[in-house]
């Protein structure tokens, strides 16, 4: 993780992110996509893995709308047979 960019290096390269095609051609960091995501307003970008924050990214960019992509992640329930 490079801590050293300034807030100002990260703003502007988010800035830069004007279309889907923007996301699959240069390499993200991941926090760099939690902080967009955060910006614009994604719910629980801090809990999505990475593919996750790039499927919620492309479609805010193309439809304009946030929509929630936390999976359902649950616990698995093993039946006791006895």
């Amino acid at each position: 993780m490079r801590e050293d960019r300034s807030h100002e290096e990260r703003a502007s390269r988010t800035q830069r992110v004007d279309d889907g095609d923007a996301v699959d051609t240069g390499y993200w960091y991941t926090t760099e996509l939690k902080e967009f995501a955060t910006c614009i307003g994604v719910p629980s970008a801090g809990k999505l893995r990475k593919d996750e924050l790039e499927k919620a990214l492309r479609h805010f960019i193309r439809f304009g709308e946030v929509k929630n992509f936390v999976p359902q992640r649950g616990v698995n329930v093993v039946p006791i047979h006895g």
